[in-house]
């Protein structure tokens, strides 16, 4: 396993593994629940005749919600294939699933499950769920953000930074009819050359 994310209101135990699966189980007896194959929705890269691929994909991110959603964010480790997120419920059906985020460093979610921050590149991504529309982008071109966390008001966002700094975003959350545009993609060599792909 390489997460697992505990979540008392769902009795609910979510494991991720290094080939791309997410099992559930529950909380109390530890009793498997389901499995998510997460490759059967993702763009696998194409091999050249005769030679086989290497698993391009890694499982970056985990989050549940008390009202039952399991967020899942998954990250292309080379290439230019596109990143996933993706909201299930605790079935494992999916609900709702984005190709064109940005690699997602962290991400939590609001109290009332009705928002999910995403810090992705330098910014802070606010999505609606359970149906992942973007909602707000915050800027921070200087801050490399290692940690979020939301008031249980939902008006205040803390980042921690990479240096030790917090900082403390306020929040006016408000449903928007049109998404914001997704922040442009920036040059992550540097993240990607630390991924382990065996």
């Amino acid at each position: 396993m390489t997460q697992v994310v505990a979540s008392r209101d769902l009795d609910l135990i979510v494991a991720s593994t290094s080939l791309n699966q997410v099992y559930l189980f529950n909380l109390r007896d530890g009793r498997f629940v389901q499995v998510i194959e997460m490759n059967q929705y993702i763009q696998q890269p194409v091999a050249e005749s005769g030679k086989t691929t290497k698993l391009n994909y890694r499982i970056t991110q985990l989050r549940t919600t008390w009202t039952g959603y399991v967020l899942v964010s998954v990250t292309c480790l080379q290439g230019d294939l596109p990143n996933y997120l993706f909201c299930f419920d605790v079935n494992g059906f999916l609900l709702y699933s984005r190709n064109d985020v940005r690699r997602i460093h962290t991400m939590t979610t609001s109290k009332d499950s009705k928002w999910l921050f995403a810090e992705s590149s330098h910014n802070i991504c606010i999505f609606t769920l359970p149906d992942l529309k973007l909602n707000t982008v915050l800027s921070s071109p200087k801050l490399k953000i290692d940690s979020l966390c939301v008031s249980s008001d939902n008006r205040a966002l803390l980042a921690g930074v990479e240096d030790g700094e917090v900082f403390c975003f306020g929040l006016n959350l408000r449903w928007k009819e049109k998404e914001d545009e997704m922040p442009a993609r920036v040059d992550e060599e540097d993240i990607r050359n630390t991924e382990d792909l065996e």
